[in-house]
């Protein structure tokens, strides 16, 4: 199972008519083959996840980086192409990249080791990837600088 996620910001503003559809708290559609869940978050955001079996390296299996927002858009329009405009444009006027969280990956391992084989091949690269981003991030955490958090000028400034 495939869940590629898509995020949606300032939604009541920048986007009222995926607001609407979404509701208060989320909604979802499927067909048999394909489905999709939108749900409200805090912040003004909606996060929608667009579900379809496919393995695991269904975007790069179609010439695509995962960083490739219209090359997987495109594939989402053909994918989902008999599916309304409206709930289509929850899976494709998205808000930046997409993110792929491939489920249920392990279930297709005849053994434990093999499965485990399979979750580090995937998310080995993963963790390197998120290590080499967060790398020094957290070293405000012991400034002793106060941060400026854009309050100049106000009567807390």
């Amino acid at each position: 199972m495939s869940f590629l996620e898509a995020w949606f910001s300032d939604v009541e503003h920048r986007h009222p008519d995926i607001a609407a559809l979404v509701g208060a708290v989320s909604a979802a559609a499927a067909d048999g083959d394909r489905g999709l869940f939108a749900e409200r978050n805090g912040g003004d955001w909606i996060r929608v996840y667009a579900i379809q079996r496919a393995p695991i390296d269904w975007i790069a299996a179609s010439g695509l980086a995962a960083d490739d927002t219209a090359g997987i858009r495109a594939l989402l329009r053909d994918a989902y192409a008999a599916w309304s405009p409206r709930l289509r444009r929850l899976m494709t006027d998205n808000d930046g990249a997409y993110v792929d969280r491939p489920i249920l990956a392990l279930t297709s391992a005849t053994t434990v080791a093999e499965a485990v084989r399979a979750y580090e091949e995937t998310m080995l690269p993963r963790s390197v990837e998120t290590a080499r981003a967060l790398e020094g991030g957290t070293e405000h955490l012991l400034s002793a600088e106060v941060p400026d958090f854009g309050h100049a000028g106000s009567a807390h400034g």
